[in-house]
């Protein structure tokens, strides 16, 4: 499959993926949520590798390459998600999105220290474009939804909001962009030594996500393990009473989109583009979740946004020239 055509099918269903987590996010925790997310990753690609016959290369694999891909799902869900999460919630959701778009420009270095990829100026002047593109829409998204709270809702806001609160905001913010980098970086590396052994083409990503989602799995098993303890410990700890069938397929369907359909894309997309191409394409998952969000979530849109989606499409026009 072309590997533009993966990252756009990406974007998708990730896309797809976190609107449908907004449906079950005050139904269940974001540690249970992300630990059953795994699970369904680690289960779909053991299946799908258990049934095509190529179960058993994972163990033709040295200890560096797991190593490599292990960590590159530990910087992703463990460090990036979980900096993120706590950035957002002490900053609030349109700053945590500003640290977000920072996360090609590190992407673009670290492949250049790492990878040894060549510097160029045009994938910097893309996720230029597209990183302003984005800011607007999200910036401009929140502005809209803002203008009907009273002023002393803001101002209420903009005092919570202290030099200790926005600082320590700023580093996870920082460690989240951060983290994101490497894992990125990790999984094209972790990929393409394991390609250079075992030579299976597209199927690399099948067979490498079977270590990922393990060890994935494994570290979410064990914070939800500790945060189930640590909650029954100072009794507040509830077994999701608000659960349904309903929420419960939302939350496999929301599974399967991100945790394998959208890895899938991902690594197909990853091995033909490149660390830098990804990280860039992958600034603009608000462009896609935003339109989609209202169709699913009936979540309002403003026209005031239009400006940030044009810029950021241009960013990305310029990344496909480039990239075909």
């Amino acid at each position: 499959m072309n590997g533009i055509l993966s990252a756009f099918l990406m974007i998708i269903t990730f896309s797809l993926s976190f609107i449908l987590i907004r449906k079950i996010e005050l139904t269940y925790t974001t540690v249970y949520i992300n630990l059953i997310r795994a699970i369904i990753g680690f289960s779909c690609f053991t299946i799908y590798n258990l049934i095509s016959g190529r179960f058993h290369q994972i163990f033709d694999l040295n200890l560096q390459i797991w190593v490599i891909l292990g960590a590159s799902i530990i910087f992703s869900v463990v460090l990036g998600d979980t900096a993120y999460f706590k950035c957002q919630k002490l900053i609030g959701p349109t700053n945590a999105a500003t640290f977000a778009i920072t996360s090609p420009i590190f992407t673009m270095i670290l492949a250049i220290l790492i990878l040894r990829d060549s510097f160029q100026w045009i994938l910097l002047f893309s996720s230029i474009i597209t990183g302003t593109g984005v800011y607007l829409l999200i910036h401009l998204q929140e502005k809209s939804a803002t203008d009907h709270h009273s002023m002393v809702a803001q101002l209420k806001k903009k005092a919570d909001l202290n030099k200790k609160t926005l600082l320590l905001g700023t580093l996870f913010g920082i460690l989240a962009s951060l983290a994101w980098s490497f894992a990125t970086i990790f999984t094209e590396m972790g990929m393409e030594r394991s390609e250079e052994i075992l030579h299976i083409g597209s199927d690399i990503t099948m067979v490498t996500n079977i270590i990922r989602y393990f060890v994935a799995t494994t570290c979410m098993g064990g914070w939800w393990t500790f945060y189930r303890s640590k909650k029954k410990k100072h009794r507040q700890y509830n077994q999701n009473s608000g659960s349904t069938w309903r929420s419960v397929l939302i939350l496999l369907l929301s599974a399967i989109l991100g945790t394998f359909l959208g890895e899938i894309f991902f690594g197909i997309a990853i091995v033909q583009t490149g660390s830098t191409f990804i990280a860039i394409m992958g600034s603009t998952l608000p462009v896609f979740t935003i339109p989609l969000n209202y169709l699913i979530n009936k979540e309002k849109v403003d026209l005031k946004s239009l400006p940030g989606i044009l810029v950021t499409i241009v960013g990305v026009i310029v990344l496909i020239i480039v990239s075909a």
